[in-house]
């Protein structure tokens, strides 16, 4: 539905009963609205509307066994819409009944709401609908086969003009009765595409940066003469490698692509819809068998290699990613029963809270002193406290576009007493000296300092990390280079 741009999804025949409830067949961006047979097995119809829109349902007194659902929807910019999902089963008694029920809303329609654009969709078997239209001056406007050489599925309405030719196209999976898309005259916009680039961590990628970072001579770094200059020469350097170490590769994808998409598969599904389109039947069930395949052994590619691995070390994530698979997302957080667009309802509830401080006198900012004195003497940085922060920062988190990635912290061990100085370096030009007294512990300590201290956990002496001349000698190496986000963010 998303690559369709659909707004209304209107399903027949569905099958469903009280044992299945909504949430097993909820669709990302829609609602569940449903009427399911009473009483007996099969038939059932349902709408899937687009989660932004109001949509009411019409409580029309229908009778049980009539297999209608109506709904309303309302708009600040179009007229009200009303729209019929019908399923009539096969030589059945109540046709003449659902004819009259069909005709009687109509009218209600008519009355209540002139102007209002009506539609009447669905599974119509062999009810005579040629006195229906003709009776409620409605057009259908379904003028190829859907199901063999029948058309059974119909589209009734009286705005007809207002929508262009239905498209019929092939089955979804293993529906007997091809899909029917209805779309306005109004120019729709094609799905967004963008472009993606990234730089693959790959070990041989990891091996060729490791021994160009342990074979280069970072004392030239503490004879410059500020951290500011530290810092843009150590960046530089490490950018230029990166680039080269780990080489950018750039693709496409669509917005509503699921993570597993590749090219092998979308060039599968455009051949299926050309041997559709050109009749060609054992082609078309060739391919569409074929299409199912890859997907499936694609998808569980995706999962195996990119997802199952997160269940104990990322279980949030984990979940993210087998939300995402399954197409299971959180439910709406739209207020219920609540008609405002999205912008009101934000503006309603920052109100809400505004006010409850608005009593309040506001915060004299002045009145706070320069700086807080500090209870305990200044502490010190160790590169073994260094290395154990490092250690405990998300790799998978994104950094900026112009940042080395957080994954390189995998080399901490080899930057520990280096950046340990750099932070010395940038903090000496910021100390209170009321803070701590003596001015000649400057060169050591910073009001800083204490804010990035008191965030460090205590080691133990048997976690306190062992020596390390590079990054090879790890037995067990951390996560990536994560440290340029870090210390960057000392700088502000």
């Amino acid at each position: 539905m998303n690559v369709n741009q659909t707004d209304i999804a209107v399903l027949c025949e569905t099958w469903l009963n009280d044992s299945k409830p909504d949430e097993k067949f909820h669709i990302p961006g829609f609602t569940l609205h449903r009427r399911d047979r009473r009483g007996r097995q099969g038939g059932g119809v349902a709408i899937y509307t687009r989660s932004d829109l109001n949509v009411t349902i019409l409580d029309n007194a229908t009778s049980p066994e009539l297999e209608v659902l109506w709904i309303r929807l309302e708009s600040q910019k179009l007229h009200t819409m009303f729209v019929a999902a019908v399923y009539a089963p096969p030589n059945s008694p109540f046709h003449q009944d659902l004819n009259d029920s069909l005709v009687e809303t109509v009218d209600y329609i008519h009355t209540r709401f002139p102007e209002s654009g009506i539609v009447i969709l669905g599974d119509f078997n062999d009810m005579d609908t040629d006195s229906l239209a003709s009776e409620i001056d409605f057009s259908q406007i379904v003028d190829k086969p859907t199901r063999g050489d029948n058309v059974l599925d119909k589209v009734l309405t009286n705005i007809a003009d207002d929508y262009n030719r239905p498209a019929v196209i092939n089955p979804i999976r293993n529906s007997d009765h091809r899909t029917i898309i209805v779309s306005p005259k109004a120019t729709i916009p094609n799905p967004k595409r963008q472009k993606i680039s990234i730089r693959p961590i790959r070990d041989s990628s990891i091996r060729s940066f490791g021994q160009w970072l342990t074979s280069v001579d970072w004392s030239w770094l503490l004879d410059l003469e500020n951290a500011a200059d530290m810092q843009v020469s150590f960046q530089d350097e490490l950018t230029t490698a990166y680039e080269r170490c780990f080489p950018q590769i750039t693709f496409v994808r669509r917005e509503d692509d699921k993570p597993w998409m590749n090219n092998r598969i979308r060039s599968l599904i455009d051949q299926r819809q050309a041997a559709y389109q050109s009749g060609n039947l054992p082609r078309y069930s060739q391919l569409r068998n074929q299409v199912e395949r890859e997907i499936k052994a694609t998808e569980n590619k995706f999962f195996l290699g990119k997802v199952s691995h997160l269940k104990k070390s990322q279980p949030g994530k984990w979940h993210k990613e087998i939300r995402n698979i399954t197409s299971i997302k959180k439910t709406s957080n739209k207020l219920p029963g609540s008609h405002m667009a999205p912008a009101e309802q934000a503006d309603w509830i920052n109100s809400h809270f505004a006010n409850v401080c608005s009593s309040l006198p506001p915060l004299d900012r002045k009145s706070l002193p320069v700086y807080l004195p500090a209870d305990s003497p200044p502490p010190e940085i160790q590169p073994y406290q260094v290395y154990n922060k490092l250690k405990k920062l998300k790799i998978s988190k994104s950094s900026h576009t112009n940042d080395i990635p957080l994954r390189l912290v995998l080399f901490a061990r080899v930057f520990e007493e280096f950046l340990v100085e750099w932070i010395r370096r940038d903090i000496a030009d910021h100390i209170d000296p009321r803070q701590f007294g003596s001015s000649e512990k400057l060169e050591r300590v910073q009001r800083r300092v204490t804010k990035i201290i008191l965030g460090f956990t205590p080691l133990t002496y048997d976690e306190r990390p062992a020596k390390c001349e590079s990054a090879g000698e790890q037995s067990t190496p951390p996560p990536l280079l994560h440290t340029l986000e870090m210390f960057l963010m000392f700088q502000d």
